[in-house]
Formats: structure tokens, C-alpha cells, sequence
């Protein structure tokens, strides 16, 4: 049996990796499938560790945490671009002017705000000392700055359409005007959507979604950038001069890349990596579970509401019609599905996922005889096979959830509908990402967030939007009166009124099966248990980890 590493040997043992990625940054490598004899392997390796593997050091030396990801981002700037890679490094290296609390917004480099009664004048007043990490003072032109470039470039347009005016009253005041009420506008200014960027960098001229301090950046949170090694590692380290005093407690946070997502679990066993995030390997989570070193959480996801969805290119003739897509949806029972995917996921049938407040039921009923005869109706009649017709379905290549699912719903079209759907595997998430943007696909697999409000994670999927933006309305799906109910259901100030606005977003968008909504996904973080203030931050690793600590003798 391997001896256990030590946690001095484990942080100086390199990461299996071999040649460097072909790929453009944060493509990575062309991502491996079929890895059910490996996956078999895996498990049994893990039950070894876990029955053997003595406990973690409870307070290393250099007090730092290593940080296992599944491959290298392509830049560390949110407000050009979204997915945990991007947003788990960026709200370390950024401070956004709030942060979330249990309640909603809480203070951050903004310490106070007023809003007027309309919800559409905002001031905010920025902490006095509060530095960028190569010592330049932050101002309210930085913010409104940021504020801007967020606007231009980040992928949910729909978020801050309304901002309208954003005017520096003086060094640490910042006035916001708004077009319409925007009750949730404080929600988006996290750091993992709305950083603060240094304007006197990233005002040079140089495109903002390619400029190259995007990776080497200079921040304004917690943790400066040391070092990177291009699909290796990102190595952030403790700015003195944050502007939260005593904080943060760690010293430095490796992100350390595991081009072979098999490779992190043993890796966490092992010692050689201390957290992961946003894991959806529920078939090794009881093995973790028996190891009392290791700690499974998904608490801290309950807000940010991830969950699967079949995307449908409706400029496909096949898609355009929503008859078509009504009888896919009427061919799949969404509660068997639920019940054959482990993990305790939730059955989803529109678009808002259960658990948010703004969740209303809504349903199509699984009946799998009348969506055979929709398709007779629609024209599309079996062949001599039994075959209706064949479309090739994408996903994101290493979202090993998203084969999962695809798989049984491969063989659940082909039996009750005579529907072929061919799978195809990009050759990197690169690729795939290409693909969708560019609507060179049939269907897509997507894993989403709908966030803490759907003003940031829902509209943008469904909203008109005629550029080519990833995990936003990537189905060309438009309708005015959707469009209208987003933004009336955004500027509505009472609670029940705005719940009432989104029951009908959910009634209209499920009765013209906009997608085939499938179910929440059980994201969890799988940590050493000595690692704190990481389950207990809303959005886990998406938040600012300046309180995360090492547990005390």
C-alpha cells in the first residue's frame, strides 16, 4: 500500500501532467470519456485511502491551501467572462463594492449605500485606504469604470442593461442612476460578476476582453497574483494591504490543475490537495464520507441554484417549432430521470429551479403516447427503423454530470419516440464553446446557475440577444413579450408582485418549451475538515475566502 504523502512532500510533487496544452489558454486538453473501467479503479483506490489514510495535519506551517481544479482558466477577470474557473480566482484577486451575506448584500469596499425610494439612485461610499495590490489608491473612477466594463463586456447583458448613469462624486463617493427600478441591481455587484478593476491599467486602450491583465492582473481583494505557470498553476498570495484589517488569514491559495478530473479525488485523499469545488462525483462522495478527514458539504451552493438543461437551437427547423419541442419534453419523466441520476438531484419543469424563492411549479406531463403523436401531426413519421429523425447533441466535454444524464436520455428518446440523439464529443471545452457561440449545433447540454436573483441568473438565458455570448440565450430564442415581462418583473419593487411577474415568466416560457429543463445538479465541495470558513460562505469559493482559515490545535 502507497504511503500516505506528507503535506510538505505533497505540495512539492508536480501534478501528473504531461506536454503542455495545444490548446489557447483555458481550452485545455482534449478531455478523456469512457472511464467506467477507471471510474471502477477509482473507487476502489478510494475505499483503500479512506480506510487507511491517516488525518490530514490540522495546521500546516506555511499556512496555505491547494485548491484542485479540472483545468486552467482562460483569465481571472469576471467581468469579462463567467464560470466557476474565472469567478473562484477572481473573487480572491477582486473586490466587488458588496459581498453576500445570509440576508443579501453586506458592505465590502463599499461600507455604506442609500437607496432612494424608487429603486433607481444608488450612492455609495468607498472605504477610505483601500489600495490596488501594486499600491494605487481605489477611487469612484475606478468603480464607475468597472462598473462600465462589466456593462460592455460581461456575459449576462441583461444584468446591468438598466445602469444608466455611474458619476464619481469625489475620490470615495460614487452616484448610480438606473433607467427603470432596479430592486436587485446590490446583488450583482459581487466580485465574482462586478470586480473592481484598476482603471489606470485596463484604461490603456487595449480591448478589455483580451487585455493581458486579465491573467496577470492587479487586484483590489485579498490575494495578489505570485505567480502562474500556464496549465499548471495559479499561486495567490496575501496583499498587506487589504483593505479589511487582519484579513485575510491565509497566506497564500495554490489552484492547482488536474487535467484528469479522476486524478482529484485521490489527490484529496492523498493529501496533495486540500478543496475542491463544485464536484459532482456523487458516486465516490460516500467513500469521503467514511474518511473522517474529509468533509462533503453543498450547503453553500443553495443560493448560486445550479441545475441541467437541454438547450435547443431554434433556428433548426427541426426546433423551430414548439410542438416538436413539447413532444421531447412529454417523452421524458423528469422524476425516474431524477431518481436514476445519484446525488439526490430535484426534477425540474420550467426555468426557474426549485429551491429559489422565485420557483413557482409548473409542469409537462410525461406521455410519451401523445408526443408520438405530435410527431406524426409535425411530419416527422419512423422510418423503416423505427427512426423519427437523427440530431447530434454537444455538451461541455469535461462536465462528466452532463454524459451522465445525456446518456440515459439518449436511450429514453430512442425507445419511447423513436428520436435518435448522437452524441458528440468536442474535442475540449474550448471547442465546444465554439461551437454553441457560433450555432453550429442541433442541442446542447448545459450546466447553469441561476444565481441568487433571476435578474442575474435566469433572464440572460432567455432574453433577445443577437451576440454570440456562451451560457447566454445561446438558443437564438426570442419573443418581445418575454422580453417585456424580464424587465417589468426586474423593476418591480414589492416582493409578491415581482414573484407574481416571474410565476407568469415560468407559465409562458415552460407552454412554449423554450428548453427541456431536467434537474437541479448536486454540486458539493469536498475539503479537508480542518479547512474553515469556506461551506459557510455563501457561494463557497465564489465569495471572498479572506476568512478561511486552518482549524487550531
Amino acid at each position: 500500500m502507497t504511503k500516505r504523502l506528507r503535506r510538505a512532500d505533497a505540495r512539492r510533487a508536480a501534478p501528473r501532467l504531461s506536454a503542455a496544452s495545444p490548446f489557447p489558454p483555458g481550452t485545455g486538453r482534449p478531455v478523456r470519456t469512457g472511464h467506467a473501467y477507471l471510474a471502477a479503479f477509482l473507487s476502489a483506490a478510494l475505499l483503500l485511502l479512506a480506510l487507511c489514510a491517516a488525518p490530514a495535519s490540522a495546521s500546516p506551517e506555511d499556512n496555505s491551501l491547494i485548491v484542485a481544479l479540472e483545468r486552467f482558466p482562460p483569465g481571472f477577470n469576471p467581468a469579462v467572462a463567467s464560470g466557476s474557473l474565472t469567478s473562484q480566482i477572481g473573487a480572491q484577486l477582486f473586490a466587488g463594492l458588496v459581498r453576500t451575506g445570509k440576508d443579501g448584500p453586506i458592505p465590502y469596499l463599499a461600507e455604506s449605500w442609500e437607496i432612494d425610494s424608487q429603486a433607481k439612485r444608488f450612492r455609495f461610499h468607498l472605504r477610505k485606504g483601500a489600495t490596488f495590490h501594486d499600491g494605487t489608491p481605489i477611487t469612484a473612477n475606478d468603480v464607475a469604470f468597472s462598473i462600465r466594463a462589466a456593462q460592455r463586456h460581461h456575459p449576462f447583458r441583461s444584468m446591468l442593461e438598466a445602469v444608466d448613469k455611474v458619476v464619481p462624486v469625489d475620490d470615495l463617493t460614487l452616484d448610480l442612476e438606473t433607467s427603470i427600478p432596479q430592486p436587485a441591481l446590490l446583488k450583482c455587484f459581487i466580485p465574482a460578476l462586478v470586480p473592481v478593476l484598476p482603471a489606470h491599467i485596463y484604461g490603456d486602450g487595449t480591448p478589455i476582453d483580451t487585455h493581458p491583465a486579465n491573467l496577470r492582473a492587479v487586484g483590489s481583494g485579498p490575494f495578489r497574483l505570485a505567480s502562474l505557470e500556464k496549465g499548471k498553476n495559479i499561486v495567490l498570495e496575501r496583499y498587506k494591504g487589504f483593505f479589511l484589517p487582519g484579513k485575510p488569514r491565509l497566506d497564500r491559495i495554490t489552484f492547482r490543475v488536474y487535467w484528469d478530473q479522476n486524478e482529484i479525488p485521490l489527490a484529496i485523499m492523498q493529501g496533495e490537495a486540500d478543496l475542491y469545488a463544485f464536484s459532482s462525483l456523487s458516486d465516490e462522495e460516500r467513500i469521503f464520507r467514511s474518511n473522517p478527514a474529509i468533509e462533503v458539504t453543498r450547503d453553500e451552493f443553495s443560493l448560486l441554484h445550479p441545475f441541467a438543461l437541454l438547450t435547443f437551437n431554434v433556428r433548426n427547423p427541426i426546433f423551430r417549432s414548439p410542438e416538436v419541442r413539447k413532444a421531447l419534453a412529454m417523452s421524458i419523466d423528469n422524476k425516474a430521470l431524477a431518481q436514476a441520476v445519484p446525488g439526490g438531484v430535484r426534477p425540474m419543469y420550467g426555468p426557474i429551479p426549485p429551491g429559489s424563492e422565485w420557483h413557482s411549479p409548473v409542469s409537462t406531463p410525461y406521455d410519451p403516447d401523445e408526443a408520438n403523436r405530435i410527431l406524426d401531426r409535425a411530419g416527422y413519421p419512423r422510418n423503416e427503423n423505427g427512426i423519427r429523425f437523427t440530431v447530434e447533441i454537444d455538451y461541455e466535454p469535461s462536465a462528466q454530470f452532463s454524459l451522465s444524464i445525456l446518456k440515459y436520455l439518449q436511450s429514453q428518446f430512442i425507445r419511447t419516440i423513436g428520436v435518435y440523439f448522437r452524441i458528440r464529443t468536442a474535442e475540449d471545452p474550448g471547442s465546444w464553446a465554439d461551437r454553441v457561440t457560433s450555432g453550429a449545433f442541433d442541442v446542447t447540454m448545459d450546466e447553469l446557475y441561476g444565481w441568487h436573483d433571476p435578474a442575474i441568473g435566469i433572464e440572460r438565458i432567455y432574453a433577445t440577444n443577437t451576440a454570440a455570448i456562451l451560457w447566454s440565450n445561446m438558443s437564438h430564442y426570442s419573443n418581445p413579450e418575454v422580453d417585456a415581462l424580464f424587465r417589468s418583473a426586474s423593476a418591480e419593487k414589492d416582493p409578491e408582485g415581482r414573484k407574481a411577474l416571474y410565476a407568469a415568466l415560468q407559465e409562458r416560457l415552460s407552454r412554449e418549451h423554450v428548453a427541456l429543463w431536467l434537474c437541479t445538479i448536486p454540486y458539493a465541495t469536498i475539503r479537508n475538515r480542518n479547512v474553515l470558513h469556506v461551506a459557510d460562505q455563501p457561494f463557497g469559493v465564489l465569495s471572498p475566502l479572506d476568512e478561511a482559515c486552518w482549524k487550531r490545535p
